[in-house]
């Protein structure tokens, strides 16, 4: 199925994100509580996602049912299985000559980087990122004014991750929704 002409007026998440976190959650619940998961779904999505590759589109819609379902049926909080599978999806997938790259960069390539991260993940909306002191950082999510509290905190794991393997320090990445837009806070130890 072809999801990047099928569905392009709905938002969508790359699968080099989706793949590495799929496994993530397998690991985690194991493969038989994502297969009742899966079962779950109506059998558009579940095709959709079930044969997602790391070089197609998965409708946001989908993806974020994907994880509503397999944490009922793990019993976990959603919000909770998102951010850890997301975060441990980045960190393996980042590789060794990448990490030190990373931790060569100073903090305001890092953060004025971000928006082109996210651009290359999601394909709604724009990040806005700004450094506003040592250690913080603000970003904020515009044109995307429905995005899915699920999605806010991949992002949030997803900057985390990325400043954990740049080597800093004690990283929060917490977030606000408004009608139109979302503000994240990113605080590190200087």
């Amino acid at each position: 199925m072809d999801v990047t002409i099928r569905y392009a007026d709905s938002p969508r998440v790359f699968g080099v994100l989706l793949v590495p976190q799929r496994a993530e959650i397998v690991a985690r619940v194991g493969e038989a509580a994502m297969s009742k998961a899966l079962l779950r779904l109506p059998r558009e999505q579940r095709d959709e996602y079930a044969n997602l590759r790391a070089d197609q589109w998965c409708r946001s819609e989908t993806a974020e049912r994907v994880m509503i379902e397999v944490a009922t049926v793990s019993n976990l909080d959603a919000r909770d299985l998102v951010d850890e599978s997301v975060h441990g999806a980045i960190r393996k997938s980042v590789g060794k000559l990448w990490r030190a790259l990373l931790v060569m960069t100073s903090d305001f390539s890092l953060i004025d980087r971000t928006p082109m991260f996210y651009a290359r993940i999601y394909d709604r909306g724009t990040l806005i990122a700004e450094r506003t002191s040592p250690g913080h950082a603000t970003l904020e999510l515009a044109g995307w004014a429905d995005v899915p509290e699920l999605h806010c905190v991949a992002i949030a794991a997803g900057v985390r991750a990325v400043l954990e393997l740049a080597g800093r320090i004690d990283v929060e990445a917490t977030f606000v929704q408004a009608v139109d837009r979302a503000r994240f806070a990113v605080t590190w130890k200087v």
